[in-house]
């Protein structure tokens, strides 16, 4: 039987393979929740609760990855409240959210009005800035998709997936790695390198594939992101017949057109010139850096976040 921690106070705690196996009937379809890039998440029932137990597919680097998750807490954010290391297997324990993920309600049930979209992708990009922005080191995430954003019981979006980022030191900007994450939400520019160059602005353009789902309430393929271009170049000067979900049958024009702006400059602008998470402006060189907190929150002008510097 593992020695338990208790969460939140002196971290995550430490479970035995046996145990998770049970929890989840040794891992049975029956208890299966979702399925992303790096790992097979299962419903399971420990210590009198019910939580989230993703089995990953990569044991490598794991043990360090815990270290610095289990001191980072955020309300939009989900929790690691244990793990398991036993090779070949490694397991985390997460919150369990009854209320699905943006994928369930977006493209299944199709159930979101106009402001729990607006209240997804602001509080999503603001769980993204505080990994991108106010963790040491760096939280770059790698796997931003609609299976990886849950609901609590008020339908406040929480980024999934914490235990699987890839930590940066402060001095350095980028790395390169191998491919990882859900194909059709890996950005355009490297998706078909054997290594790719990692940094924030590789989450930005997945969180942009997100707002664009957003707007249109479908499931956007990878290769349906550059055929969309043209239609999303008229929603940019306020066209939105055949763009929009029709399932929308209310929303606000300025919020969406904001929304709009924001999808097109994460996805369409190159990688270099991508806006940040960031919620507080930082002056350059060469301008102003661009951040999506801020233009949803309609803290900026929309016309900066689209015509910077490329």
């Amino acid at each position: 039987m593992a020695t338990h921690k208790l969460p939140g106070i002196f971290g995550p705690r430490k479970y035995s393979y046996e145990e998770l196996a049970e929890a989840t009937g040794h891992f049975s379809n029956k208890y299966s929740i979702g399925q992303g890039g790096f790992g097979q998440v299962f419903r399971g029932s420990l210590d009198g609760g019910i939580y989230a137990i993703k089995k990953l597919y990569d044991v490598k680097g794991f043990e360090d990855e815990i270290a610095v998750v289990s001191h980072v807490g955020h309300r939009n954010l989900v929790t690691m409240v244990g793990y398991c290391i036993e090779e070949p297997n490694a397991l985390i324990v997460l919150e369990y959210f009854p209320n699905k993920s943006l994928r369930f309600h977006l493209h299944e049930n199709k159930s979101l009005d106009w402001p729990k979209r607006m209240r997804i992708a602001i509080g999503s990009a603001k769980g993204l800035e505080y990994r991108h922005e106010h963790c040491k080191p760096k939280i770059i995430h790698q796997d931003i998709e609609p299976d990886n954003i849950l609901f609590d019981d008020n339908f406040e979006p929480k980024v999934a997936d914490f235990g699987l980022a890839w930590f940066f030191p402060d001095a350095v900007s980028h790395l390169y790695k191998s491919i990882q994450g859900t194909i059709d939400y890996i950005d355009s520019e490297r998706y078909e390198r054997v290594f790719e160059e990692v940094s924030d602005k590789s989450d930005v353009y997945s969180f942009g594939v997100v707002l664009l789902e957003l707007i249109i309430g479908r499931k956007v393929k990878y290769e349906d992101i550059q055929r969309a271009k043209a239609r999303m170049m008229q929603a940019l000067n306020g066209e939105y017949t055949n763009f929009v979900d029709f399932n929308l049958q209310n929303y606000n024009r300025r919020e969406m057109k904001g929304m709009i702006f924001c999808a097109a400059s994460c996805v369409y602008k190159p990688l270099n010139s991508r806006p940040t998470m960031k919620k507080h402006s930082k002056l350059r060189d060469y301008g102003y850096v661009m951040q999506i907190v801020r233009a949803l929150e309609k803290d900026i002008l929309l016309k900066d976040i689209w015509d910077g510097n490329d």
